[in-house]
């Protein structure tokens, strides 16, 4: 039996209705103010749930038990709770004991450490892709708009950006327009950082009317597991990325998630906007 740990965003659906149609049962794992109830919502009726809280480990495993759970895939966004809203029991104080130092690093490190203690439990964690074939993208450009020299420097300036900050696990993704670094993602997300991006194309424009310019470039960090928490784009992010005044999105080709690439690159078309895989 898989289950579900299903934390935000669209992919957590795609692959429970991509199980669901093949005839492969799932029960999932949903954590209060993060899974969206819209999701649990739409759960046939005979799929097995629990809600949960940041912290609470017996319960969890108690239902995977019950379900004779063998695989769990974690995905979707989380917000990572402060200290004092942990509503530890005792396996997730033993836990917290055992993350020790990687309790309070970055995202990557925090989630390949409780990957190590989910296997360590007997599980096997599955990686999105698996579930959805159609998840990463083929190198190339796959818009009609391609990225001129300008656009060009500045996605490998963001690469090589990406490949320095990525010891210090802050964040996938950065924008950078002209040569100079408009935004790093940070905890916020992908989606605050061209809403930063945004604000400050409507302040340094003045209304005036230019061409987009500035690429938004997004891909994992260096030695990162593609079990967990990979980067993702979808069509928010072409909206996101056409209001900030961007020309462009790139993308590692095997290490960035799309979600309905072909409804993602229509969209782009319809911006004006290009969409590379390095």
């Amino acid at each position: 039996m898989l289950a579900i740990i299903a934390g935000q965003g669209d992919l957590p659906k795609k692959i429970i209705e991509a199980r669901l149609q093949k005839g492969q049962p799932v029960v999932v794992v949903a954590f209060e103010g993060q899974t969206p109830s819209t999701l649990i919502q739409s759960l046939p009726a005979n799929t097995p749930f629990i809600w949960a809280r940041f912290g609470q480990i017996a319960p969890i495993l108690s239902f995977f038990k019950q379900h004779n759970v063998t695989e769990i895939t974690m995905i979707g966004g989380m917000t990572r709770p402060a200290i004092r809203d942990l509503s530890v029991d005792w396996t997730g104080a033993k836990w917290i004991k055992i993350l020790g130092m990687n309790a309070l690093k970055g995202d990557d490190s925090l989630l390949s450490a409780i990957v190590e203690l989910l296997e360590k439990e007997g599980y096997r964690v599955i990686p999105a892709h698996v579930h959805l074939s159609n998840l990463f993208m083929p190198r190339g450009i796959h818009t009609q708009c391609t990225p001129n020299a300008m656009d060009i420097n500045d996605i490998n300036q963001g690469i090589a950006l990406l490949n320095t900050l990525s010891p210090l696990d802050i964040g996938q993704a950065v924008v950078v327009r002209h040569g100079i670094v408009l935004g790093i993602e940070t905890v916020e997300g992908t989606a605050q950082l061209l809403t930063r991006v945004a604000d400050h194309t409507k302040q340094t424009r003045q209304n005036q009317e230019r061409s987009h310019s500035g690429v938004l470039i997004k891909m994992p960090k260096i030695g990162q597991s593609k079990k967990v928490d990979l980067p993702t784009i979808g069509i928010d992010t072409i909206h996101q990325a056409a209001k900030a005044g961007l020309s462009g999105i790139a993308i590692e080709s095997n290490g960035v998630q799309v979600i309905d690439s072909e409804h993602v690159i229509e969209m782009a078309n319809n911006y004006h906007i290009f969409i590379k895989c390095f």
